[in-house]
Order: structure tokens, then C-alpha cells, then sequence
């Protein structure tokens, strides 16, 4: 079965998601009859690596209760997917990995994919959700047609969510999906809808300082606020909500809600987004706890404290503590575990609390900054991943291209697009190629300038010939300049 979940930001994807997942526990399943995993689409700006939510919820599932066996059938019937998670098995038994997914075509990527699915959902309930599909990578989303239309019985749940706003323009490769599936019946479509007055009053009768219920009677009046001034989105009713409250407008105890005399007659504007609720909210923050975010926000909705500390160039000590002091107060963001690098460095992971809390912070980042902290970033992790830092070549090229490193860029941008190449994921390494060649165009000549563009058009070349055709224009510019 596949699920999209769609919706605005804010209007309750997630928790509706989240909501169903905590249900699975409390059902008749015994304890251990269902596997969950799931994966993070992110806005890549530009720069895309083919797969990334399944790779994440692949690892999660190798890294879960039922690890062992999760690995022993990635071993089996998905080895190329299992050589791109190499932090799993012992050195040895990767190297066979890799000899094994050498040259594997994208046909086959996908049928291991779903061989893999339905061996595990064999044996237990399997449901995988991905969040954000409209920040999915092309290589995906062709992955989530392969798996709708396998004709073979499986226990699996697909579960995805997405912004319909997003894929409406353009030619976007989900937009397509979605018809297609629809049209054969294979998938169906939830639309969480906004709040109305009765939500809003059953909302704000167990929205209280402590926790606890209260009355909810003579609440007209703030209902009637609450819904004009947000639309009845739930998100923005529970910022208004913080915000009516941090201002003295509205007020709560034991007897119930009440808003101070007038307050119902202020004009409170519908935003166009979350940020300007967000904003009101983070007037009171110190300078110290602004910054972090604004950093936390250029490293991503999930982030590594010691990505924010290179950023702002401080100890990661001094960023943990400003961290923990927002999740204590339950502000923007909370934590998430723990992020260990391969240089030994040892930090916390977080997440911000809702997708719009990192765009409104990312926002605030003046230009001049947003260069500053990607370019520090990617040093900082380039150094802590040493000989591995191929592996995360597609995130330090993000770094690298948007802090202006242009000869750092456009190597992670090459290293980038052969690891798309051996994936099978042709469109994905086009892009990530042609991209590194127009950077470098804006680098002075020098024989490493040469070398690195060579290295570029003679990895490019057979992608454009599988890709575009033999005879294609395209074609024959990169083998011109090759030879």
C-alpha cells in the first residue's frame, strides 16, 4: 500500500503521520510484528544526491532492533545498495560489496530495491515513510514507481508526505507520479484539512500553561481571532496562540481563556508565512542563542553541533550550550541524539521543531554570513573526514559551491557526480558535472585548473552518451576537449 499525505506546511503532515505510527504500538500487533524506518528529503539547492532518504531510512533499519537481519538480506538481494552504506560491515566483506555493485544499471539498483522491501516485509509488517518528497531527488522518485507497481505480495506501507504547492509548477517528477498512480488506482491521497472554530476551541481547551484541561467557555471571541488571523492552519494557530500569550493579550488559568479588552479588535494579519510569527517569538532570545540558529540553519533541519560551532568558529561546548538552553524551553529547536565524526569528534545532534522554524531562521542569514558559515563548515568537516571525505562529497559541494571555494567545489562536485555515475543515477551526475564545468570557468588557468576540467568531460562523457545518445552535440563538445 502507498499513502502520500499532502498538505501546506504546517497543517499537520507530520503529526498525522506521527500520530498513526504511535497507534501501531498500542494495536493488536505483538511488540516486534512491525519494522518502521523513514527517510528526510531536504532542499538540496542545486546540488543532488540520488537516494538520500532511502539511504537514511535503509541505515536506520540496519542500525535498529533488527539490524542483523536487515543486512544479512541487503547482503543478498540489494549488495549495491548495501556497498553505499559502509559504516555496516567490516571492511573485508565492503570490499566485496563493491566488486559486486560495480557497473550495476539503474534497472537493476531498482530491482534490488524492491527484492530487498519484500524479503523484509516477509517477515514483519514493514512501513516506510518519507518525508518531504517534494524535495525528492529525481532517482527517488523513480524508485517509489518501481515499488507501486511490483505485482508481488508484500506487507509494506509506504507512507510519504509532501507540499502540493511545490510540485504544481513545473515539471516536476512527483507531479507526474501522483497522476500516474491515481490513475491506476495505485496509491491513495490524504489532505489534512485546516482547522475550524470547533478544532481551534477542542485545541485550545487542552492548550494549558500546565499541561492540564481547562474551560473553554465564552471563547467565541478568541476563536473567532484565532481563526481570521491564521487561517485555521494548526501551526500558525499554536505561534499566535505563544504569541497573543507572550504579549499579555490573552491569558489562561484554572477558570478558562480570556482576552484582555480590545485585543479581539486589533488587527492581526494573516502571514504569508510562518516567519514573521516565528520572528515575534524570537524577540526576547539573546544575541548568542539568534546566531546559533541562524548558523544551525544553514547546516540543515537536522545538524550536528559541532557544524554550528565551525560556522561561528567557537568551541562546540560553548554552540551545545546555547542549544540546550533553546530545546530546554522547548524553543525552535530539540534534541536529537548524537553525532559522532570520523575524526572522533563527539557532538549533539539536533532537529528543529517543524520545517518552517529552519526556512524563517535561514531568512535572517545575511549574505556575506551564508558564505562565511558554508565555506567554514565544509573545511571543518573535510578535515574531520579525512580519506573519507568522498563519501559525503555531494554535502561538501553544497558547502564548497555557495561558500565560494570554487577549486573545493567543483573536485566535490566531480567525486559527487562519479558516485551518481556508479548508482546508475545518469541525471543526477549530469547535473552535479555540468554544474562543476560552469564553476570553473571562473577560475584562473593553471595546469591543476586543466586537470581537474579534463577529469570532469571524460567522466561526463559516457553519461551523455547514455543519457542523450551517441550523436548528441553534448557528446562530441566533451570528447573534443578530452582528446
Amino acid at each position: 500500500q502507498m499513502v502520500f499525505v499532502a498538505g501546506d506546511p504546517g497543517i499537520g503532515k507530520t503529526t498525522l503521520v506521527t500520530t498513526f505510527l504511535k497507534s501501531l504500538t498500542t494495536s493488536d500487533l505483538k511488540p516486534d510484528a512491525a519494522l518502521v524506518t523513514h527517510g528526510q528529503c531536504v532542499d538540496q539547492y542545486g546540488v543532488t544526491e540520488p537516494y538520500l532518504p532511502l539511504l537514511e531510512a535503509l541505515d536506520r533499519l540496519c542500525r535498529g532492533p533488527q539490524g542483523s537481519r536487515a543486512i544479512e538480506l541487503l547482503e543478498r538481494e540489494a549488495p549495491s545498495w548495501l556497498a553505499q552504506l559502509p559504516g555496516l560491515v567490516a571492511p573485508s566483506r565492503y570490499e566485496t560489496l563493491l566488486r559486486r555493485a560495480h557497473g550495476v544499471s539503474q534497472l537493476r539498483t531498482l530491482r534490488e530495491l524492491g527484492a530487498a522491501f519484500e524479503c523484509l516485509a516477509a517477515e514483519r509488517l514493514l512501513v516506510l515513510v518519507l518525508e518531504d518528497l517534494h524535495w525528492g531527488d529525481p532517482s527517488t522518485v523513480s524508485a517509489l514507481a518501481m515499488l507501486a507497481r511490483r505485482g508481488e505480495r508484500a506487507r509494506l506501507l509506504i507512507i510519504g508526505t509532501f507540499r502540493p504547492e511545490e510540485i504544481s509548477t513545473g515539471n516536476h517528477p512527483l507531479r507526474t507520479l501522483l497522476g500516474e498512480l491515481k490513475a491506476h488506482n495505485h496509491c491513495v491521497e490524504l489532505k489534512p484539512s485546516a482547522w475550524g472554530a470547533k478544532e481551534i476551541a477542542t485545541y485550545l481547551g487542552t492548550h494549558a500553561l500546565n499541561g492540564g484541561h481547562v474551560h473553554v467557555a465564552g471563547t467565541n471571541a478568541i476563536v473567532r481571532v484565532l481563526e481570521q488571523g491564521t487561517g485555521g492552519n494548526p501551526l500558525f494557530v499554536a505561534a499566535m496562540v505563544d504569541n497573543l500569550c507572550n504579549s499579555g493579550a490573552l491569558t489562561v488559568d484554572a477558570s478558562g481563556w480570556r482576552l484582555t479588552a480590545g485585543a479581539a479588535h486589533i488587527h492581526h494579519p494573516v502571514p504569508c508565512g510562518i516567519r514573521p510569527l516565528l520572528m515575534r517569538l524570537a524577540e526576547h532570545l539573546a544575541y548568542d542563542e539568534r546566531a546559533a540558529l541562524e548558523a544551525a540553519s544553514v547546516a540543515g533541519l537536522e545538524f550536528s553541533s559541532a557544524a554550528v560551532a565551525a560556522a561561528l568558529d567557537l568551541q562546540v561546548d560553548v554552540v551545545e550550550r546555547r542549544l540546550e538552553a533553546l530545546a530546554a524551553r522547548g524553543q525552535f529547536v530539540q534534541r536529537s541524539g548524537i553525532a559522532p565524526w570520523p575524526d572522533g569528534t563527539l557532538a549533539a545532534r539536533y532537529t528543529f521543531l517543524h520545517a518552517m522554524h529552519q526556512q524563517a531562521w535561514f531568512e535572517q542569514v545575511t549574505p556575506t554570513n551564508l558564505q562565511h558559515y558554508h565555506r567554514r563548515m565544509g573545511l571543518r568537516k573535510e578535515i574531520a573526514w579525512g580519506t573519507r571525505a568522498p563519501d559525503i562529497a555531494a554535502e561538501l559541494a553544497v558547502h564548497f559551491v555557495d561558500g565560494r571555494d570554487l577549486p573545493r567545489a567543483v573536485h566535490y562536485l566531480r567525486l559527487a557526480g562519479a558516485g551518481a555515475a556508479r548508482r546508475a543515477a545518469h541525471n543526477e551526475a549530469v547535473q552535479l558535472l555540468t554544474l562543476g564545468l560552469e564553476l570553473i570557468q571562473a577560475m584562473p588557468p593553471n595546469d591543476m585548473r586543466d586537470q581537474e576540467e579534463l577529469q570532469l568531460q571524460t567522466t561526463l562523457g559516457p553519461l551523455l552518451m547514455a543519457t542523450r545518445g551517441y550523436a548528441a552535440p553534448e557528446v562530441e563538445r566533451s570528447y573534443r576537449y578530452s582528446t
